[in-house]
C-alpha cells in the first residue's frame, strides 16, 4: 500500500515535460485554415461554401481552424478576438 501511495505521489508531483505547442495563427483573411493537414481540397471548398451561406443568411462570420495541437495559449478564448459586448 505504501509503495502504491509513493508511486501515485511521484506521478502527481513530478514536473510535466515541456510541451511543443502551436501558437495562435494568423488567418490572413481566410475562413478556413488547415495547419494539421486533415481537410481535402473538396472539404475546404464545402466548408467555405457553408461559411459563405451562414454569413449571408445570418450575418455570422465563422472561422474554421485546424491545428496539430491546441495548447498555447491553453485558454481557448485567447485564440480569437472577443465578440463585441
Amino acid at each position: 500500500m505504501g509503495v502504491l501511495v509513493a508511486v501515485a505521489a511521484a506521478l502527481t508531483l513530478a514536473p510535466a515535460p515541456a510541451a511543443h505547442a502551436t501558437a495562435p495563427v494568423d488567418l490572413h483573411g481566410a475562413y478556413v485554415l488547415d495547419e494539421a493537414g486533415v481537410l481535402s481540397a473538396a472539404d475546404k471548398t464545402k466548408i467555405k461554401a457553408s461559411l459563405d451561406t451562414l454569413q449571408t443568411d445570418t450575418g455570422i462570420t465563422l472561422l474554421v481552424v485546424y491545428v496539430p495541437t491546441f495548447t498555447s495559449p491553453s485558454d481557448r478564448a485567447q485564440w480569437g478576438p472577443r465578440p463585441p459586448s
